[in-house]
């Protein structure tokens, strides 16, 4: 179940939070049916409009729930009472705290995350490529800042094996701006002397974005604002001064060498 894609006209022409949204096809809107397609099987509630309205009010309050008080201290009793579904009606959508979290991985990593990187540039190069991949993260976090949020402050009070899970997602997303960062080395685009520390820095203030979203609202930033700021620090973190003698990619090239 997915959004109308019929606005897709200049993502990724025009790269910026409003073209991004409307080339995904799913929204903060859609995003709870998404979810009951994703988990028709284990979702004993077989009427599609109940089910998303309740998974909606389900999931809302989870992550509110675990936001103030932490998901290691928040119970189904508790989440019984926030949401006015009884247990009984809570156990038809999920049966356990730990397959809830897994719930939550498994949407974000195996579903979420492909429908946004299959927005990547298929072409141009390395450095475009990582400008795309940069922003998409950054609406992302934007558009599913709890769903993201939650897996990132929550895993260390879940089961060993959504914890395993939220580290490999981590480490997926660092590989991947590692590789591309690499690749723009070997093309003589980018220079960097070391990738994984370089792609372990970049990841951080992607996280950053939606960690600390109080921040980023209270000095009146704006999800495009961060992306440009993010794709700008990237350009003249990583760029080959024997290349770049000038503003030729948006930046005055800064001199000396990249020491990451």
């Amino acid at each position: 179940m997915m959004s109308d894609t019929s606005a897709q006209t200049h993502w990724p022409q025009e790269q910026c939070f409003r073209s991004f949204k409307h080339c995904l096809p799913v929204c903060r809107e859609s995003v709870y049916g998404e979810f009951f397609d994703a988990f028709r099987e284990d979702i004993k509630v077989k009427r599609e409009s109940a089910a998303i309205k309740n998974l909606k009010t389900i999931f809302d309050a989870t992550f509110e729930l675990a936001s103030k008080g932490g998901f290691d201290a928040m119970s189904l009793r508790d989440l019984s009472q926030t949401t006015g579904i009884s247990m009984g009606g809570l156990y038809n959508y999920i049966r356990s705290k730990d397959k809830l979290a897994q719930m939550v991985n498994d949407f974000l990593s195996q579903r979420l995350a492909p429908l946004a990187y299959s927005l990547n540039l298929e072409s141009g190069s390395p450095r475009q490529r990582l400008a795309t991949r940069l922003r998409i993260y950054i609406y992302m976090g934007s558009l599913f800042r709890p769903w993201y949020r939650f897996v990132y402050m929550e895993s260390k009070s879940m089961a060993r094996q959504q914890r395993d899970q939220a580290k490999q997602f981590d480490l997926v997303d660092t590989a991947k701006l590692k590789e591309l960062i690499e690749e723009g080395v070997h093309a003589g685009e980018m220079q960097c002397n070391n990738t994984e520390l370089t792609a372990s820095a970049l990841l951080a203030l992607i996280q950053d974005w939606y960690l600390k979203s109080w921040k980023y609202k209270q000095n009146d930033t704006s999800t495009d604002d961060y992306a440009n700021f993010l794709v700008s620090l990237t350009d003249k973190l990583l760029a080959n001064n024997d290349q770049h003698t000038g503003d030729q990619s948006g930046y005055n090239a800064h001199s000396g060498k990249n020491n990451l």
